[in-house]
């Protein structure tokens, strides 16, 4: 009902609809800066006080080498994602609750979505592998460096299916 109240300040509906989203993207996006700086911040508090920092920027490579400087550039990395996809998030709620005009019902249909719709047709179509279509696991997929490895997909450069992937036995 404050669409009405505010339309009466800015009579031009798509200027204060992009207004509001500006505000949200940013709000949100400053939201999850802080939260991981929070985050790195107690976990070095914590490193400090009952931990140690040897090894910190060490990692593996794929022939089982250790890489040097990896942690924080992965870990920079994952965070941008991560608020890239937090920002998506919240512009899908923000474009469900503008097009319903209840913020209740945006949750709503995100909670249907998520933990009905998708685990229905994971089960359903348990034989045709649904993963790599599922809204949740390409999202993982988004953030974890490196992407998500989904049982039974194999890579095609020629975008047919091979013979032995899982796809071609069912």
């Amino acid at each position: 009902r404050s669409m009405t109240l505010q339309l009466l300040w800015e009579p031009r509906r798509l200027r204060l609809l992009s207004l509001k989203w500006t505000a949200l993207a940013l709000v949100t996006a400053a939201t999850t800066v802080v939260a991981l700086v929070l985050g790195v911040a107690l976990g070095a508090v914590t490193a400090s006080l009952r931990g140690t920092w040897e090894g910190i920027g060490a990692g593996l490579s794929m022939d089982g080498g250790e890489v040097l400087g990896d942690f924080w550039p992965q870990l920079l990395l994952t965070a941008g994602r991560g608020t890239v996809l937090v920002v998506l998030a919240a512009s899908f709620g923000y474009a469900i609750a503008m097009l319903v005009r209840n913020t209740g019902a945006a949750l709503g249909t995100a909670f249907v979505y998520f933990a009905v719709v998708e685990n229905a047709v994971r089960l359903a179509l348990a034989k045709l592998g649904p993963e790599p279509w599922m809204l949740s696991t390409n999202a993982v997929s988004f953030v974890i460096p490196g992407g998500l490895e989904v049982p039974g997909r194999q890579p095609s450069t020629s975008g047919i299916v091979p013979e032995d992937s899982y796809l071609a036995t069912v």
